[in-house]
Order: C-alpha cells, then sequence, then structure tokens
C-alpha cells in the first residue's frame, strides 16, 4: 500500500538499454487496494541514426556509383545493383531485433522503404540507359550525370531533414 494520502507520486527509474531511456515513472492509486502504474519510454533517435540510418544512407548512396562503370557494361551494373539490394535487405533481418513488433509502420520501416525505392529507381535508370534502348553512349553519360546528381541532392536532402528533425524532436511523441 502506499498510503491513503499518496494521491499521484513522480518516480525516477533506470532503464538499461542501448535504444530506449525511461523518461517517467508515475504511481497513482484510487483505491487502497489498486495501484496504477504508468511508464514513460523514450527512444534514443541517436542510436538509430548511427547504427542503421547512416550504414543505409552510404549502402544506398553508393549507387550512384555505378555511373563509373560504362553505360554499355549492363552486367556489371546490375550486379553492383543487385548486390546493393541485398546488402539493403540483410541489413534489414539484421536490424529487425532494434525495432519493435508491432502492426503499423515505424519510422525507420518507412525509411528502410525508402531506402528500396531509392535503389530500385537508380536500377531502373541503369536499365533505361543500357544499351536494350539503344540511346547514344553521350545521352546515357550525360544522364548519369544529371540524375546522378539529382539522385544525391535528393537522398542527401532527405537525411538533413531527418538529422534537424531528430535534432529538434519533430518526430517524438
Amino acid at each position: 500500500s502506499l498510503g491513503n494520502s499518496l494521491a499521484e507520486k513522480n518516480f525516477i527509474g533506470q532503464c538499461d538499454s542501448e535504444a530506449w531511456e525511461l523518461s517517467r515513472v508515475l504511481l497513482s492509486q484510487s483505491h487502497a487496494r489498486s495501484l496504477k502504474i504508468k511508464l514513460g519510454m523514450t527512444r534514443l533517435t541517436g542510436f538509430y541514426l548511427y547504427n542503421i540510418m547512416f550504414p543505409v544512407f552510404i549502402i544506398v548512396q553508393i549507387a550512384t556509383l555505378t555511373c563509373g562503370i560504362e553505360p554499355d557494361q549492363y552486367g556489371d551494373r546490375f550486379s553492383c545493383m543487385l548486390t546493393l539490394l541485398l546488402t539493403i535487405v540483410a541489413f534489414k533481418f539484421v536490424t529487425a531485433s532494434f525495432v519493435p513488433r508491432i502492426d503499423y509502420q515505424t519510422m525507420l520501416d518507412v525509411y528502410t522503404s525508402l531506402a528500396y525505392i531509392f535503389l530500385f529507381l537508380w536500377l531502373l535508370h541503369n536499365f533505361f540507359v543500357s544499351p536494350f534502348f539503344d540511346v547514344p553512349h553521350d545521352t546515357a553519360v550525360d544522364l548519369d550525370k544529371s540524375l546522378g546528381a539529382l539522385y544525391t541532392t535528393t537522398w542527401v536532402a532527405i537525411h538533413v531533414f531527418i538529422a534537424v528533425g531528430s535534432w529538434m524532436k519533430w518526430f517524438q511523441k
């Protein structure tokens, strides 16, 4: 029993986790035989930024390096892209233990899906500048440069938004 005079009391607690922080413990007692405990938990965004998002950022950004392979060497380009896609899938499986098993999409799930979409779009780009579409070599190289710059700028802008939003706590409930 917490005593009859205790209606609500805040306690400071400790949570030993790399990904979570215990923000508050709220105990309340409305009757002599009941006790309500509420735990406030906050995900530590830095953990996810450094251990999951930064490696995925690098993996997806590496896709633009396929521009260094001549457009007529489509086999080499596709093998690099498929390797990157498989790397992202493997990374998703490895990091799945850091994400709660819930019915809805977390921000991290949305981010990973975005990484898949970016890799798939770059794979399509590599396909359309390949010899299958009879694109002149100079045009394919120009497309590599311009779309590579757009791709990189967009991918970096998304990450700047995520970093600023995490710092400003826009994504915390």
